[in-house]
């Protein structure tokens, strides 16, 4: 809050994220679906990026400057978000984050374990980042294209996501200069802080979604008698009871051997999302497919001569001169082991690839070991596995 006005504030900003019942969940409609309380979750940083493709027309004219006639192209929607690993406070309980995991590997939560399978779908989402009552953003359709989970040193183990959505609205705050059925008049030239979606709160309102825009002029379903202020209609925060474990305590298993003291590591899992944004007469994403996913990363050890194993496993010989390229499994274990607050991460059939060894000037080597993911059989969906309260 400043001395005179509200402002937007990276501490006091809050997410919501749920998963959608109907695709959309009625967007623009009186049947759009609001947030609730217990949707909030946690998160160091995120993103919410709007934009609609402006083109020039280039006929032909009798000056080189370009017209303000421009043609009107697709929309374009994008979304991030960065957050703490974290695990609940007792076993049977879902993680904060819950809904994000469950559209980023597909299934539904059971017994704390997420695992990629053949069946699994991966469910849309409705978003919501709200700044201290001074704006809000929702995001409707949305998808999760990436999820990378990453841990370096004794730092706080982190992941994140990122995806696109079919919906946005921006929604700003206005105040009442008029009303009639199912119409406010906002104060003159502020209807710009509203989109066709915004979810806002007003007096004598029935339903908060915003249908329509006419400059100043909002439909929204309430009496002839709406009044007050027009603001985001954003939920009460809900509690957060999760715990962080730190980048201190754990063991990292490859091929079976724990000892590999690990100086960083990231694990990136990518849908192949394809927007179906190429349809005409539609404004942007209506739809989206999900092609083939890869599950990547790399960990990093220092080269001391009891760990060159961690490098060299990438590569045999069976016999003579044949060269063989082996899975091994890699299993990452955050926390101190055994207090139900621990995560496991559990990649069963991954192929080492190949990367260098980092000479410093003065220091020591690194062995960097990049890998990939894969399935144990050609029907099998099984190269990622993520446990939580272990």
């Amino acid at each position: 809050m400043g001395a005179a006005t509200d402002h937007a504030l990276g501490r006091s900003t809050n997410f919501y994220v749920d998963e959608e019942i109907n695709f959309k969940d009625g967007f623009g409609t009186e049947a759009q679906v609001e947030f609730a309380a217990g949707e909030r979750v946690e998160f160091v940083s995120s993103s919410m990026e709007f934009s609609i493709e402006r083109i020039d027309r280039m006929d032909q004219k009798q000056t080189r400057s370009i017209t303000q006639d421009r043609v009107t192209g697709k929309q374009s929607i994008a979304w991030s978000l960065e957050a703490n690993l974290s695990s609940a406070r007792s076993d049977g309980t879902a993680p904060n984050l819950n809904m994000l995991f469950k559209a980023a590997m597909g299934g539904t939560f059971g017994s704390n374990t997420y695992a990629l399978t053949s069946t699994n779908a991966l469910q849309s989402l409705r978003l919501m980042r709200e700044a201290n009552g001074v704006f809000s953003e929702v995001i409707y359709g949305a998808w999760v294209e990436e999820m990378t989970i990453s841990a370096s040193g004794g730092d706080i183990p982190k992941v994140s996501f990122s995806g696109g959505g079919c919906h946005y609205a921006l929604t700003g705050t206005s105040n009442v200069a008029s009303s009639t059925t199912d119409t406010v008049n906002v104060t003159t030239g502020e209807g710009h802080n509203f989109m066709i979606g915004s979810l806002v709160t007003v007096s004598n309102q029935t339903d908060s979604t915003v249908r329509a825009i006419a400059t100043d002029a909002l439909t929204i379903t309430g009496s002839s008698s709406m009044t007050g202020t027009v603001i985001p209609k954003v939920p009460t925060a809900g509690a957060i009871t999760s715990v962080v474990n730190n980048g201190l305590q754990g063991t990292f298993s490859l091929d079976g051997v724990t000892s590999y003291p690990i100086t960083s590591f990231d694990l990136t899992l990518a849908n192949g999302i394809k927007p179906i944004e190429d349809e005409a007469l539609a404004e942007g994403a209506s739809d989206f497919i999900a092609g083939y996913r890869t599950v990547s990363g790399s960990v990093s050890v220092r080269a001391k001569k009891s760990d060159l194993l961690a490098l060299t496993r990438r590569l045999t010989y069976s016999s003579g001169s044949t060269r063989d390229f082996d899975d091994v499994p890699i299993i990452l274990t955050l926390g101190p082991n055994g207090t139900a607050t621990d995560i496991v991460i559990t990649m069963a059939t991954a192929e080492l690839e190949f990367g260098s060894i980092d000479v410093p000037e003065a220091e020591e080597a690194i062995l960097n070991i990049p890998f990939r993911a894969l399935s144990s059989a050609y029907d099998q969906s099984d190269e990622l596995t993520l446990q939580f309260n272990q």
